[in-house]
C-alpha cells in the first residue's frame, strides 16, 4: 500500500488523506504529515495501519465542525492500528463524536489533543517554520519515540 508520507496537504473540502476500509484497507503507514484548512484532516478505515507523527489543525473548511483525525471504529474497525505521537485539534474513533465518547481503537499513545475551545496554534503557542512542521526541539516533539519507524 503506498505510504503518504512527509508531505503538507491543505486547502480541500475533502479529507488530507485518507486509507479506506470494508475489509481492503490494511497494513498502510501514514507519517510525518501536516495537514490543515481540509474538509477533515486524516480518515483511517481497515485495520493494522500504522498512523504516526501527523500535525493536523484547522481543518473545518466549510463542513461542520469534525475531527481532524479520525481513526474509524467502523468500517474494519481498526484492530492493531497504531495510533502515535500524532497533534490536533481533535483525535477521535468517529467523525465528529468526541474521544470519550468514541476512543481511538488499537493501540494509541504519545498523542496531543487541543481542547475543544481552543485551536493547535493557540493550545501549543507553537510557530510552525517556513516548511509547516513544528521547530527543533518543540515539546511536541519530546513526547513519544522513534522505537517503531
Amino acid at each position: 500500500m503506498p505510504s503518504p508520507c512527509h508531505r503538507r496537504l491543505h486547502d480541500t473540502v475533502k479529507y488530507g488523506a485518507r486509507f479506506d476500509g470494508n475489509g481492503e484497507g490494511h497494513h498502510g503507514l501514514m507519517h510525518h504529515n501536516v495537514i490543515w484548512n481540509c474538509g477533515k484532516g486524516l480518515m483511517i478505515k481497515g485495520y493494522e495501519h500504522r498512523v504516526y507523527h501527523n500535525t493536523a489543525f484547522d481543518n473545518t473548511n466549510g463542513i461542520r465542525r469534525g475531527n481532524d483525525l479520525l481513526i474509524m471504529i467502523d468500517q474494519g474497525g481498526n484492530a492493531g492500528t497504531e495510533t502515535i505521537s500524532n497533534a490536533a485539534n481533535r483525535i477521535s474513533g468517529h467523525r465528529t463524536g468526541s474521544y470519550e465518547d468514541h476512543p481511538v481503537p488499537g493501540t494509541y499513545r504519545a498523542n496531543w489533543c487541543a481542547r475543544a475551545t481552543q485551536s493547535f496554534l493557540e493550545a501549543t503557542a507553537c510557530r510552525l517554520s517556513a516548511a509547516h512542521s513544528p521547530r527543533p526541539l518543540h515539546p511536541l516533539l519530546a513526547r513519544g519515540t522513534q522505537e517503531w519507524l
